[in-house]
């Protein structure tokens, strides 16, 4: 095929294979499907109801595929015409070729990732000042808190928020007893409750019992807190385009990426949101970075030992700083232990590729330590050795079964008690208040749901109820798809994201110490309540506004973009699909979150970006490397020839 055929658009649908037009068309209908579904509950808002008839949906879905379709075709056509190899646009690193967009990426050198990041750090400095001394959601005081002994006993249930008396306690008796069951909380006098993660507790804590000894309150705490945030995303970010510049990634791309950072409102806000979404987001662009190493050294990096010590941290870091971090760790484990052990045993087989064999061999391995790791550190050392240490007490089971709770709930708003069996709502009533159910449930958040489940509840209760879960959901799947539906449609459609904001339209959250008198410890600023005003007002403006509205759509960065990464990498074989691994991974967990909020996916919002640079760049490498394999075949077949003409003769 000519260099022309494989980059126009014609040629390009043309040369589309089997495989590849039933990508497309599956990612186009989940996509198409997800968005239109969400996007008819999660206009409701707490009604919860679906706003389209089923009809309705089926056509809106057919429809949007086909758009869908259409609009994927064209960006891969895009990008590969961004990638193309040519002599006018090679690439920056290896070549140093001179371009009127260079000075506009920073370069692999501490100098220049140091002034990126100081350029970085102006254009968020508006938001900055308005969310001084940080932005705090109501659970990074909560956290705070914990340390503080006048904080006990503690309600396990919802992890800190509610302070429970010693006179309350006293009078509902021990927790052996039944006076706490129903009660929607559950004492404990332990020093901590792990309902947020130990590990930013205890930092969060430390500093703002330091602070409040030193200053009465707990404003230079947070403020130290935002300035280390600005400097290590200023930094990381920073590097993140010198890392794109290096590998090739088309300079526009670059550039967009670095408007982006400075311009988009969500970057500031993960900036300034002093809370464990943030923390967890510090250490997901770093292992995203090494994911990318790899697929370009093709494990090769991982033959130093410090690569492979830091990846593992990488992994821990998000293990330490959200709970549900684990999970991506280990899936990310898990994909690339079997993609690189595979890849070693195929060079293994092959004769000349040792180099080949070392680099998925220690990849493979690298993989695999850091998933053995995460999962040692989280499934016994943490429970068995530094709860008992530190006096921690685990959160409770409720967050994992949050979602099954929810489409519970759902079920009994949907139905009357007739629908069910006697023996479904004797195993609901051994988990859960069946008689708050219908009171609690909210269409847009879990956690009242959550409150009425018993902490004492037996194994045995459990496993059957686990049994009428099922059950029920056989007779009522819509209950259980609304139920969803309703919680994460924002993840999954275009859907406004009014609850899902936070940054400098939630500043500072003003917080008292109920169990010291109501003294006050954090407060919004006076001076900086005009500014914090006017950035709301523009958020709200841009928020709403037709097109640029997207770039405030979880959707846009959890789900489309990725998939369209995942069908530009299998379309032209770049063998990254890895990359595209953590980002499906935080939409799963983020489908069974408790609520819509953006600062589930800070990290996924900030790496999108950087996806398409790397994918682009991994696209104009392949593509170059075919090109001289293209370009020597027809010199061998030649070479060839004369020698069997020379040996005939």
């Amino acid at each position: 095929m000519s260099m022309r055929g494989a980059y126009s658009f014609v040629d390009r649908i043309i040369s589309m294979r089997v495989r590849d037009w039933a990508l497309l068309f599956f990612l186009a209908l989940f996509i198409s499907a997800c968005g239109v579904v969400g996007w008819s509950y999660g206009t409701s808002g707490e009604k919860g109801v679906a706003t389209q008839t089923p009809i309705g949906m089926v056509l809106l879905t057919a429809i949007f595929t086909i758009v869908a379709m259409a609009v994927f075709l064209f960006c891969d056509a895009g990008l590969a015409r961004l990638a193309r190899p040519s002599s006018h646009d090679v690439v920056l690193q290896s070549e140093g070729a001179p371009s009127k967009l260079t000075w506009l990426i920073p370069q692999m050198t501490p100098r220049s990732i140091g002034l990126f990041a100081g350029i970085l750090i102006i254009f968020w400095m508006p938001y900055i000042i308005a969310a001084f001394p940080g932005s705090t959601h109501a659970d990074t005081p909560i956290q705070m808190q914990q340390l503080y002994e006048g904080m006990h006993p503690l309600d396990v249930l919802s992890g800190g928020y509610v302070y429970i008396s010693p006179e309350a306690a006293e009078h509902f008796g021990p927790i052996e007893g039944s006076g706490w069951h129903g009660s929607g909380v559950f004492p404990t006098d332990a020093q901590m409750v792990d309902h947020h993660p130990f590990a930013v507790t205890l930092l969060y804590g430390g500093l703002a019992q330091a602070s409040d000894a030193l200053f009465g309150n707990w404003m230079p705490a947070v403020a130290l807190l935002l300035v280390v945030q600005i400097i290590l995303f200023s930094g990381e970010l920073s590097f993140s385009l010198a890392y794109l510049r290096r590998k090739g990634a088309p300079a526009g791309l670059c550039v967009a990426a670095l408007a982006f950072f400075c311009l988009v409102p969500l970057v500031p806000n993960t900036v300034v949101s002093v809370m464990k979404d943030s923390a967890f987001a510090l250490f997901f662009i770093p292992l995203f970075l090494m994911l990318a190493e790899s697929v370009f050294t093709k494990g090769a990096c991982f033959k130093s030992k410090g690569f492979v010590v830091g990846f593992v941290l990488a992994g821990v870091g998000l293990c330490l700083t959200r709970k549900s971090g684990v999970f991506v760790v280990v899936a990310v484990a898990f994909f690339g232990a079997v993609l690189y052990g595979v890849q070693a045993l195929r060079s293994r087989r092959a004769d000349g590729l040792e180099r080949c064999h070392a680099g998925a061999k220690a990849a493979a391995l690298a993989f695999g330590l850091q998933g053995v790791c995460c999962i040692a550190l989280m499934a016994a050392i943490v429970p068995g050795v530094i709860y008992p240490a530190l006096d921690i007490a685990p959160g409770g089971r409720q967050e994992m079964l949050g979602t099954l709770f929810q489409q519970t709930a759902r079920t009994y708003m949907d139905h009357d008690n007739g629908s069910f069996t006697d023996e479904e709502r004797e195993a609901v009533r051994g988990v859960l208040s069946e008689e708050k159910l219908r009171d609690s449930y909210s269409a847009l958040w879990t956690d009242p749901v959550k409150e009425k489940h018993y902490l004492d509840a037996s194994p045995e209760d459990l496993k059957a109820y686990l049994q009428a879960y099922v059950s029920m959901g056989l007779r009522f799947p819509e209950s259980y798809l609304a139920s969803v539906m309703c919680v994460a449609s924002g993840f999954l459609s275009p859907v406004h994201s009014a609850s899902g904001w936070s940054g400098p339209r939630g500043a500072v959250w003003p917080w008292s110490l109920s169990f010291d008198g109501g003294r006050e410890v954090l407060w919004v600023p006076e001076a900086t309540q005009g500014l914090l005003d006017a950035l709301r007002a523009a958020y709200d403006v841009l928020d709403d506004a037709p097109v640029i509205s997207l770039l405030f759509r979880g959707v846009f960065y959890d789900l489309w973009i990725p998939a369209l990464m995942l069908f530009f990498c299998v379309r032209n074989r770049l063998h990254g699909g890895i990359l595209v691994v953590p980002f499906a991974m935080t939409l799963l967990i983020c489908i069974v979150s408790p609520i819509y909020d953006l600062r589930y996916i800070y990290g996924v919002i900030l790496m999108a970006p950087v996806l398409i640079g790397i994918m682009t760049a991994l696209a104009r490498r392949t593509f170059q490397e075919r090109a001289v394999h293209a370009a020597k075949e027809p010199a061998a077949a030649r070479n060839g020839k004369l020698g069997e003409e020379r040996s005939a003769s």
